[in-house]
Formats: C-alpha cells, sequence, structure tokens
C-alpha cells in the first residue's frame, strides 16, 4: 500500500476506535496515528519517513555538537528543559529502535508485531493512552502490507513471511481503502471540530 493510505487508514481506525473530548486530544490522537500509520516505512530506502528521520538525526547531531563546542569554549553548564531530560531515556531508545528499523531490510523488523509492541509500550510510558493508538496505527499498516505479494516479517524474529497475495501497493485495492478510509476519517474529524467549536 502506499503512504497516503496507510495514513487514511491509520486515522479512521484511530476515529472508530476513539472519543477524542477536545481539541488537543483531537490534534494529538491523529498526529500520533499518523507517526504510527508509516514508521514502519522506515526501512524504505524512499519513503518519506525515511527522509525526515535522517533530516531529525542530522538535527540532533548537529545540535549536540554545537551544544558541547558552547559547553567547552564557554565553560558554561547547559541544562536540558524538564520535559526532555525526564523522558530523555525513552526518547533515546525510541531513537535506537528507530535507528535499528533504518538500517533493516524492508518489510522486515519493522514490519512486526515485535517492533510495534516495543514502540507502542515505549510510547505508552512516555505519554500515556498515546501508545495504545499508536500501537493500532502501526499494526493496521503492518496488516495492511500483508495484502501485497511482497512476505511481511509479522512475526520477526521467526524467519516467517506473511503474504496473501491479495493486491498490488499501488492497485485497485490500495486505491478503494485510500478513498474510503479519506472520506471516513476526514468526516469524522470534521464532525468532531464542529462539536469542539460548539462548546
Amino acid at each position: 500500500m502506499l503512504g497516503k493510505t496507510h495514513i487514511a487508514v491509520g486515522c479512521a481506525i484511530y476515529f472508530y476506535i476513539a472519543q477524542p473530548t477536545d481539541f488537543k486530544s483531537l490534534f494529538a490522537d491523529v498526529a500520533i496515528s499518523i507517526i504510527g500509520s508509516e514508521v514502519s516505512d522506515i526501512d524504505e530506502a524512499n519513503s518519506k519517513v525515511r527522509h525526515v528521520f535522517s533530516w531529525l538525526l542530522v538535527g540532533i547531531v548537529l545540535l549536540a555538537a554545537a551544544a558541547t563546542f558552547i559547553k567547552n569554549q564557554f565553560e558554561l553548564t547547559l541544562t536540558l528543559p524538564t520535559c526532555i531530560s525526564t523522558s530523555k531515556n525513552l526518547f533515546t531508545l525510541f531513537l535506537l529502535v528507530l535507528l535499528f528499523g533504518y538500517f533493516s531490510h524492508h518489510r522486515n523488523a519493522m514490519h512486526s508485531i515485535l517492533i510495534d509492541l516495543i514502540l507502542s509500550g515505549i510510547i505508552a510510558i512516555w505519554i500515556g493512552q498515546y501508545g495504545y493508538y499508536f500501537f493500532v496505527a502501526f499494526l493496521s499498516h503492518v496488516l495492511l502490507d500483508t495484502l501485497n505479494h511482497k512476505p511481511v516479517r509479522l512475526f520477526y524474529p521467526l524467519k516467517i513471511g506473511v503474504k496473501f497475495n491479495i493486491c498490488k501497493a499501488n492497485g485497485f485495492v490500495n486505491n478503494v481503502l485510500f478513498i474510503i478510509a479519506t472520506v471516513y476519517a476526514g468526516n469524522m474529524f470534521y464532525q468532531y471540530i464542529m462539536k469542539f467549536l460548539s462548546l
């Protein structure tokens, strides 16, 4: 399936299972669903999420180098904001798992239930209920990819590949799923926006 289809289906599933209570939860939940829907394709050389992650890594390295230079050059004590310092270990672990996926083969570890559980667990410990929405969105991506002709290592580290040979990544089924999911998610998003504006 294409990235836009993964995002549309991930958001549609979110709206099916969740009941956002305000703008903050609506936008945060949708954002985490989009991330969960796309992050497993970090192992695909031409994916957008891989390019974003590459730039994120470059930014982190440059910031760390600049902070180290400033600290050493001017003998300053730099402290991280509380929100970062309290969760830096979880953030680092999350980045390490993504880095592992970055160097993995496509539809291998990053398309498995194991990695979904690890990343969702980190998010759940870090920011609560968002771990559940991430888990469901990630799982939707992996399950959609099993419909294709290429096997997905759903039960990694086992060497078993799962494929159902139902459709192509950019074929008729992909287009139908994209349209249905986009209409449903778009309608639900609109309804929640109208509901919150009337409060």
